[in-house]
């Protein structure tokens, strides 16, 4: 025998398949309040039961197919004390002949028809509790609302805790019902909190008026790093911690832009994520926007090798530097910082091996960095000297995506810049 379906839900003097305006007054309820008086018509078929769960749901719904199986062995477990009523909504378009055509075709495991009382074409419920994901859930009790949940809730020993009235705390089963497709994602709340966020990236051209360098931000939630009319080599350093002149743009071509352009690049994260993981998503972010793909490796380049000519003058202060017109000064600082700032003097600088240690120094060079005859002419008199010679040496090489390119965005012109001040001073990984 098929089971009938209830036509059990009325609003007060009317129907429930009848919308009104009594019906449009109805608030929406959530956990803890009461459903209104004649909501839940009483003379339903089988005894009141101590437990009813409404099953929203759809013949269309994959994930509500799927689930039917664990009612059933619960609804069998509990006996008359747990009853599952299958609500189908006006919304989700299904009439008498799909429902009935869905439960000839899909059985419970044993080959039996599933035995769940079903109620169609509702408007009401779907007016008390709202929700745009099916399956969904809602646990009454005493005709109070004793839990709004998704499918993982369903099982042996919550349900046992709600029929035997012990203290049940389920997590509420969130629903974004307000989402505005013209506004980005998880902004101001459309489509839930920033909570939810794992990784975003917002990438511009070149915005005038903005100082060029890096801000960060951060609260218990996310971490934000922004940079500020950056070069794309520029970017690409801060994300693999390599020198300029270790970003290797290998037959990219258009695809990678001239060390002039000017871009914005936002990267927000869960707080907390560990510094090694928000370098390679933003290392991901910029290999999507430019359609490039990067990767680490070791090759013998033509180099320029530091080395220690004779003894260093020191001088006992703490280590800091400052950049003259062209050139470099460094007082009582490690070897290790001259380096940085010739190999960071841009993608076309030479690079420099550091093999002279790492003492402290005191000097001033007035050359540019890129120039190697005019610093191995300073250098002599602090014994030093840079020696060309092969090393290997681990580089970003970035070659263009050909299964997933893109157009890289545009970057505006921009004039009368200081662009030995625009690219924020990245440090090697020494």
């Amino acid at each position: 025998m098929r089971k009938p379906f209830l036509l059990a839900i009325l609003c007060p003097f009317l129907s429930w398949a009848q919308p009104t305006k009594n019906c449009e007054s109805l608030r929406p309820l959530t956990v803890g309040d009461t459903l209104p008086t004649g909501v839940l018509n009483p003379k339903r078929q089988t005894p009141n039961p101590k437990l009813l769960i409404l099953d929203f749901w759809a013949t269309w719904c994959s994930a509500c197919l799927r689930s039917l199986p664990r009612l059933d062995s619960l609804q069998g477990a509990f006996g008359p004390g747990l009853q599952f009523l299958l609500v189908s909504t006006v919304r989700v378009g299904d009439n008498a002949e799909k429902v009935r055509a869905f439960f000839e075709k899909h059985r419970s495991p044993s080959g039996r028809p599933y035995n769940f009382h079903r109620l169609l074409n509702d408007t009401v419920l779907d007016r008390l509790f709202p929700h745009n994901l099916v399956p969904h859930y809602v646990w009454i009790r005493n005709n109070r609302v004793l839990a709004i949940t998704s499918f993982d809730e369903l099982t042996v020993t919550n349900i046992r805790a709600a029929l035997e009235g012990k203290g049940l705390a389920l997590p509420l089963k969130w629903e974004a019902t307000a989402y505005q497709v013209q506004k980005p994602l998880l902004q101001e709340g459309n489509g839930g909190g920033a909570v939810s966020l794992r990784v975003r990236t917002t990438l511009t051209g070149y915005l005038p008026g903005f100082s060029p360098g890096l801000r960060k931000w951060s609260d218990s939630v996310n971490q934000k790093i922004t940079f500020l009319n950056q070069s794309l080599s520029a970017l690409y350093q801060y994300a693999t911690r390599l020198p300029a002149n270790h970003i290797v743009p290998e037959e990219a071509g258009e695809a990678f832009p001239p060390d002039t352009a000017r871009f914005c690049f936002e990267l927000t994260v869960p707080a907390g994520t560990p510094e090694a993981s928000w370098r390679k998503a933003m290392a991901r972010g910029l290999n999507a926007a430019f359609g490039l793909q990067g990767s680490f490796q070791k090759r013998q380049v033509d180099a320029w090798v530091l080395v220690a000519t004779g003894d260093p003058s020191t001088v006992p202060v703490a280590g800091k530097e400052r950049a003259l017109p062209g050139g470099f000064t460094i007082t009582g600082a490690p070897l290790s910082q001259l380096v940085a700032a010739i190999n960071n003097a841009g993608p076309a600088a030479p690079i420099i091996i550091n093999e002279a240690g790492n003492k402290r120094y005191t000097l001033t060079l007035r050359s540019p960095l890129t120039n190697i005859g005019a610093l191995r002419q300073e250098l002599r008199p602090h014994g030093l000297n840079l020696l060309p010679a092969r090393r290997e040496v681990e580089r970003f090489i970035l070659t263009p995506d050909t299964a997933f390119p893109a157009h890289s965005p545009t970057a505006l012109p921009s004039t009368n810049r200081d662009k030995s001040k625009e690219n924020l001073p990245f440090v090697n990984k020494e």
